[in-house]
């Protein structure tokens, strides 16, 4: 059996992983659109989530993109409300305590994430990712997305890490086995099931701390 060499870069995921949403979009863009009809709530909010994906593997666009979706619905006046929405973002508190922890102790760690560059900004000033991390790898800056093995190895690559030497964290099973494909050791986790949780994975690919 290979000998596993030690783990020396952590990829994080964000969302699910070390923030979450305080409410569900899609309840938030039923307001902004302000019609009843379940259906035209699920189709508006499918035309933004689409608007998303589209700017999540290339810098900027997704302004321009999340108007013509306002301006089709006939509400471009609630384009600060639906930024607002998607910008309200909560810290799973213990488990960015956990990552200081491990970045203490002389692993970096990086956050590996799908966002489109309004978010990514924001994450990285208004929330402080960017002291918080050794290094903020988001897709858009990178022209690819997960689950891509091009995310994976581009990814690596700005982080200046060994596939075999790196450890990925997802709470999207797709994205882990994107990594796996990529070479890199991985594990699915949800932020809701708390620090003591990611800790115990953490020390089963030897990684200790306190």
């Amino acid at each position: 059996m290979e000998e596993q060499v030690p783990i020396k870069a952590i990829l994080i995921d964000a969302d699910g992983v070390i923030q979450y949403a305080p409410e569900d979009w899609s309840l938030a863009f039923a307001r902004c659109l302000g019609r009843d009809d379940p259906l035209a709530v699920q189709k508006f909010t499918t035309d933004i989530y689409g608007a998303e994906t589209a700017c999540l593997s290339r810098v900027g666009g997704f302004d321009e993109a999340l108007h013509d979706v306002l301006r089709t619905w006939g509400c471009t006046e609630q384009k600060s409300l639906v930024l607002e929405a998607m910008m309200s973002i909560r810290k799973y508190n213990e488990v960015l305590e956990l990552i200081r922890a491990v970045r203490a102790s002389g692993t970096r760690c990086y956050i590996a994430s799908n966002q489109q560059t309004q978010r990514a900004a924001f994450m990285s000033v208004e929330l402080g990712y960017a002291s918080m991390f050794d290094g903020e790898i988001y897709s858009c800056n990178l022209g690819a997305a997960k689950p891509s093995e091009l995310y994976f190895e581009l990814a690596l690559k700005a982080a200046g890490a060994d596939a075999k030497s790196t450890l990925f964290i997802d709470d999207r099973p797709e994205n882990v086995a994107g990594a796996r494909r990529a070479g890199l050791r991985s594990f699915v986790y949800d932020g809701r099931s708390g620090a003591d949780v990611l800790k115990a994975h953490l020390c089963s690919f030897g990684i200790t701390v306190g």
